[in-house]
């Protein structure tokens, strides 16, 4: 069901971040939809993360508690990307943060969910193993303080993405290059028969890490990693036509640089 309007919620910013997620199920299902980061932020915004601004280790910031207290967002959201779908007619509105409920949700109303609980607990473990992946990273890079920015604390955060790299991210890719050949021996067609969710976050995820861990500074740890069947079928999921015009069109934002954005 791509009908009505399909909006996601995201910062302004000229890099990919976790909505590129959201985007790339979207564009292969050839939906349409806008972006904005109207009224993310601040004591009024809809994150309720942002409400909280300025609470630390000492505690909450004054007035955060009355701030997030505030039932005023469509649905209480926590953090970005958040995805606003309005169906067309009587279908219920949805408003939700979190990128592997978002995904699930575009994957039932665009024809990507797995045809068995057996598949979807597969789809499931698979996406938020990526998500697991991705949040480690983000904290190789922000080893300090996980909220302040990457220049903030980059003599640390070098170090440490750098012992991540030679380390903890060739398991992760040792895990899913196992998972892949099981599934796929030869390195293409779908994960699980059908192209589901866990298809698009596991493609965005390796593709990710090449962009970040293919350089010197990193020890070329993707470029050396022993993980040919994965290397392949990300190569022929990028090969799908709409996710190939949407990677050589304008929409296609940059990587930032640090934590796999």
């Amino acid at each position: 069901m791509a009908d009505g309007t399909w909006r996601i919620i995201y910062h302004d910013v000229n890099f990919k971040g976790r909505a590129e997620f959201v985007r790339l199920i979207l564009e292969d299902a050839g939906v349409t939809y806008v972006e904005s980061s109207d009224n993310l932020y601040g004591p009024s915004g809809v994150c309720d993360a942002f409400r909280a601004m300025g609470s630390n280790e000492d505690g909450l910031a004054a007035g955060a508690e009355q701030h997030v207290a505030a039932d005023t967002a469509l649905w209480p959201v926590m953090f970005p990307p958040i995805l606003h779908h309005k169906p067309s007619g009587d279908g219920e509105e949805v408003y939700v943060n979190q990128t592997p409920a978002i995904l699930r949700y575009c994957a039932a109303q665009l024809g990507y969910l797995p045809q068995t609980p057996a598949q979807v607990a597969r789809a499931d473990q698979i996406t938020l193993n990526v998500n697991d992946l991705m949040a480690e990273c983000n904290r190789a890079f922000h080893p300090v303080d996980p909220k302040a920015s990457y220049e903030s604390q980059k003599e640390e955060a070098d170090k440490v993405s750098r012992v991540f790299a030679g380390g903890r991210l060739l398991v992760w890719l040792g895990h899913f290059e196992k998972i892949v050949k099981r599934l796929r021996p030869e390195g293409d067609g779908p994960l699980l028969g059908e192209m589901t969710y866990a298809d698009f976050a596991l493609f965005h995820v390796l593709d990710a890490a090449e962009a970040q861990f293919s350089s010197a500074q990193y020890g070329e740890a993707w470029l050396k990693a022993d993980i040919p069947t994965l290397k392949r079928w990300k190569a022929w999921v990028a090969e799908r036509p709409k996710l190939k015009a949407y990677a050589q069109s304008a929409r296609r934002r940059g990587w930032q640089g640090t934590s796999m954005m």
